[in-house]
């Protein structure tokens, strides 16, 4: 538990002098699977640590500390790597309306718009599966985690079909 509340983060810090993560991390719990709850109250640098768990796991994590960058560049340079790898099929897309612009209409507008769409899914379904992979040192659970996570998400729409609208409603069961 990291702290759900900014009063339980303070609590932190007035009796130990460090926030919850910088607690757990100086006695070394982040070296380990961790499944961390109740993450209000985490700072960017705190993300950065527990999106190098991988690292601490592989003990890579010493050349990364030992770079001249912030650990928050780290992180930021890893997503847009893998958005980069996103990127490179999402932009050879970018020639197909052009191509079938030459044997029939194209709507460019909403062809682009869809790609768009498509890429920036793909961005926020990215940084999902990175989260989730901050939380434990196995590429197998993060794996299988993530793509539970991003099945629900897709089923969604469909699942708040089955709620109901109302809150007298969902009394009466």
């Amino acid at each position: 538990h990291l702290g759900c509340t900014a009063a339980e983060v303070e609590e932190c810090l007035d009796r130990t002098g460090l926030s919850p993560a910088e607690l757990l991390s100086c006695h070394r719990l982040f070296n380990v699977p961790v499944c961390a709850a109740g993450c209000a109250g985490l700072t960017e640098e705190e993300i950065g640590q527990l999106a190098m768990a991988e690292e601490n796991h592989a003990r890579t994590d010493q050349l990364l500390y030992a770079l001249p960058v912030s650990l928050t560049s780290v992180v930021m340079a890893k997503y847009l790597a893998m958005v980069t790898v996103l990127g490179i099929p999402v932009g050879v897309m970018c020639f197909y309306p052009l191509i079938l612009g030459q044997y029939g209409k194209v709507g460019f507008a909403s062809a682009y718009g869809s790609i768009l769409a498509f890429f920036l899914l793909g961005c926020a379904l990215i940084a999902i599966g990175m989260f989730i992979s901050s939380l434990t040192e196995s590429q197998v659970i993060a794996a299988v985690v993530s793509v539970g996570v991003l099945l629900l998400t897709y089923l969604m729409s469909g699942l708040a079909g089955l709620l109901p609208e109302t809150a007298g409603a969902s009394y009466a069961g």
